[in-house]
């Protein structure tokens, strides 16, 4: 390189050096004219406190100045997002649960077999992850990626959803796409996560949970299920409870074209397929708390219910 190489190369590097640091300086100065304005609202109005809440609401606004004057807003949005528990928060259970909500009632209209069998798993699902000592916001997420974790079926004809007999390959094919298709419905949640970031710091965390709960619930222990083919860990806890709850109570319910298992019976096959379809670890914290369930402690469980789903992600005679 020439020397004037070097000048030209020695000039861009002194305004990148330049930029560097005067566009933090610009940055700050617009941040400190903002927080300027906020604390001279405040100051204008003069507030007169009428109750405890109108109290700490100043004080909020108060804090966040305070936290805004100490660091970026994008680093404390994203600490506040790493660092908030998916559903410890009183108001992110409620916006979540609000959504879920939404989504349940759709399943309820469209098709209310698929809700009435959302709603089964949903309780055993919740019943596994107490059982395993799971957090309280943990087992919420389980609680609620039970309930909608079939909202994919509402997508396919009903003449698959509710054939009173065994699917043809193409039908098959088409089912097997549920799992997909449910973790779509909750995509725009995933996509706008950010714009609800400010308000709802960890119910989008959650709600990406239980969309996980929604895809990977057919999954294989051993490697071999679908949609994504992932093997052990790799699957989210919530999908591999919610395997195990789904199951159990496609086996002990009766559809047209057979008899719903016994308890016992269907145990016996949740353990037999123990390590290859579902995960050991949830199927022994299963039959742990079906022993401590007054429910299920009596005889079978049976319920009269349409046929939902044929995949061979269940054991043998479950669908």
């Amino acid at each position: 390189m020439d020397w004037v190489g070097w000048v030209i190369l020695i000039r861009i590097m002194g305004l990148l050096v330049a930029l560097f640091l005067i566009l933090p300086g610009v940055i700050w100065a617009w941040r400190s004219k903002k927080i300027g304005h906020r604390l001279h609202l405040l100051t204008l109005q003069q507030p007169k406190f009428r109750s405890r809440a109108e109290i700490d609401e100043f004080a909020t606004t108060l804090r966040q100045i305070s936290e805004d004057m100490q660091r970026p807003a994008w680093l404390h949005r994203t600490l506040a997002y790493l660092g908030t528990p998916c559903l410890d928060s009183e108001r992110n259970r409620q916006f979540v649960t609000k959504q879920i909500e939404m989504i349940s009632a759709m399943m309820n209209v469209v098709d209310h077999y698929t809700w009435n069998h959302s709603q089964s798993v949903s309780g055993l699902a919740q019943q596994i992850a107490r059982q395993m000592g799971l957090p309280d916001s943990q087992i919420e997420e389980v609680r609620q990626g039970g309930i909608i974790h079939d909202v994919g079926t509402t997508l396919l004809p009903g003449t698959v959803r509710h054939k009173p007999s065994a699917l043809t390959p193409e039908e098959y094919e088409l089912m097997k796409s549920h799992p997909v298709r449910g973790a779509k419905i909750l995509e725009p949640f995933k996509r706008e996560r950010f714009a609800y970031y400010r308000v709802f710091p960890g119910a989008m965390k959650a709600i990406e949970s239980i969309r996980g709960i929604v895809q990977n619930h057919h999954e294989r222990w051993d490697g071999t299920g679908y949609p994504d083919g992932l093997k052990g860990e790799q699957i989210p806890i919530g999908a591999r409870i919610v395997a195990v709850a789904e199951s159990f109570d496609n086996m002990v319910s009766d559809l047209p074209y057979r008899r719903g298992r016994s308890t016992e019976e269907t145990v016996a096959e949740l353990r037999r397929c123990s390590g290859t379809q579902f995960d050991p670890d949830v199927v022994e914290a299963f039959v742990c708390s079906l022993e401590l369930s007054p429910k299920h402690k009596e005889g079978d469980t049976r319920e009269s219910k349409l046929p939902r789903e044929q995949s061979s992600s269940h054991t043998k005679g479950d669908d």
